[in-house]
């Protein structure tokens, strides 16, 4: 083949646009700091750098996540921290109020103090979070949960909870329902509740009860019936749905145990001919109806024996109801404290995670600055002297 003069001058040519070509990527390159700037400077490498920037994003997202539930489970554990000292405070008050050598002034003023702790037991249910959400609403963030009522508090939110994805498999809540929390409280011991007839005349006490035997339990409601004739008391125990007469003219001793259906009470003081006595599975009820009942038993007191007998009774079930409430909240906030400590791991492992992928990323498209300044120089010698 002849090789012209021409063909010389045009591969020279070439050669010198192809140098320049290269010159100015690796301007380009130590303009941007990026070894990778369009895809054609290195597709396999642009395309797994795309798959590991998308990742990046997810993962910052899902950190960005956990900050704002972080912030909002600790602000929600600190009010129901807040919650939980008042209804202990409550329950201290109830168990003075409920001491015998009270007169009626003394009760009606503490009746007086429950009621303005109740108040603030209701503006702390209505509690909202730093972006102005309830914390205590489910799933309708800005519709205030909780309403004063005759007969407690009426709940407005709804039974949802408000949750955040905080991780590729985890979504964690970070509001609570305010049903759970508060409305939806079980009485009495937990298990059954018990309570005196209306209209009981003499001045027999019944406690809250234990289960003896959970084998036994027929999630049934049963009544302890009482007779009376000259010096002998004895009681019948009926099941109140049936009517049937399960033990009758059972010998009553002041303070025993009295099993019934796996469960066991006990009744103090002295029953009258046809007084009654009921055990039920725990009915729910919410910690405000709760507050206003003890409040009510107080304000009412007593002025004789058989009205002593009913107010120490309603005393003691609105006690053991609030202690039910408290165990809730305990509950709602050991939940919050697990949960944060979820995110302390849980960020330590994806913070970890990001630094990893952007250090691929980095390997992959950033400039190595010493190879391509070397590089630059070499290029741009070479095309002057070319």
């Amino acid at each position: 083949m002849r090789i012209s003069s021409s063909m010389l001058h045009d591969r020279g040519s070439r050669a010198m646009g192809r140098a320049q070509e290269r010159l100015v990527q690796l301007q380009n390159q130590l303009s941007t700091g990026k070894r990778v700037n369009t895809p054609s400077d290195d597709p396999i490498a642009a395309s797994a750098g795309v798959r590991l920037s998308d990742s990046i994003a997810k993962n910052k997202q899902f950190l960005a996540n956990q900050v704002i539930a972080k912030n909002n489970l600790q602000y929600g554990e600190q009010v129901i921290a807040e919650i939980g000292d008042t209804l202990q405070g409550l329950r201290e008050r109830l168990i003075q109020g409920a001491n015998g050598s009270l007169n009626s002034n003394d009760r009606r003023s503490i009746a007086d103090e429950l009621r303005s702790r109740y108040e603030g037991l209701l503006s702390m249910a209505n509690a909202r979070d730093e972006n102005g959400n309830f914390l205590f609403s489910g799933g309708l963030a800005t519709t205030q949960p909780f309403f004063g009522a005759a007969g407690g508090a009426s709940y407005a939110g709804d039974q949802g909870r408000r949750s955040i994805q905080v991780s590729p498999s985890r979504i964690i809540p970070v509001a609570e329902n305010g049903a759970e929390v508060f409305m939806r409280i079980r009485t009495g011991n937990g298990i059954f509740a018990t309570s005196a007839g209306v209209s009981n005349t003499g001045t027999g006490l019944i406690d809250q009860g234990s289960v003896a035997d959970y084998s036994l339990l027929t999630n049934g409601a049963y009544q302890i019936t009482f007779s009376v004739t000259g010096p002998a008391t004895t009681y019948d125990v009926i099941d109140a749905t049936t009517l049937a007469v399960l033990s009758s003219g059972n010998n009553f001793t002041a303070g025993a145990g009295i099993q019934v259906a796996g469960m066991q009470v006990s009744i103090s003081g002295t029953p009258a001919n046809g007084d009654t006595f009921a055990l039920q599975p725990s009915p729910t009820q919410s910690i405000f109806a709760t507050v206003k009942q003890v409040i009510a038993t107080l304000e009412r007191g007593y002025s004789n024996p058989v009205e002593q007998a009913r107010f120490i009774t309603e005393m003691a079930a609105g006690i053991a109801n609030l202690d039910q409430g408290l165990e809730r909240t305990l509950t709602v906030r050991a939940q919050m404290g697990s949960n944060l400590r979820e995110f302390e791991l849980m960020t330590d492992s994806m913070q970890g995670l990001q630094n990893t992928l952007q250090g691929e990323l980095s390997d992959l498209i950033d400039l190595d600055y010493a190879a391509a300044v070397s590089q630059f120089t070499r290029e741009q010698q070479g095309l002057e002297a070319a």
